[in-house]
């Protein structure tokens, strides 16, 4: 249960745990370090972020004289249109 002597560190580990002996040194070094990157390339990108020229609206549906194109299923000629022979041509071409 944690008993015994520390562990001899060698290479790169002996040069880190000379600065951070504890584990929870180390652990909050290493969220330190990957904080600051992900914080450096937030700004990075806020900084370089272009903005929009102009925005590009989408063209409204054309509705035909026959009244075959089927409406937006928010207005109101909808309910008209379920009835309509374009309704059952649609759903017979399906």
């Amino acid at each position: 249960m944690g008993g015994g002597p520390p562990p001899e560190w060698t290479g790169i580990d002996k040069v880190v745990r000379g600065t951070f002996p504890a584990d929870y040194q180390l652990a909050m070094a290493i969220l330190g370090g990957y904080s600051f990157l992900i914080g450096i390339f937030k700004i990075k990108g806020a900084i370089s972020k272009k903005t929009p020229t102009k925005e590009i609206a989408a063209a409204p549906a054309a509705a035909s004289s026959d009244g075959s194109a089927m409406p937006s299923s928010d207005s109101p000629e909808f309910g008209e249109w379920l009835g309509s022979a374009a309704c059952m041509k649609m759903i017979e071409a399906a």
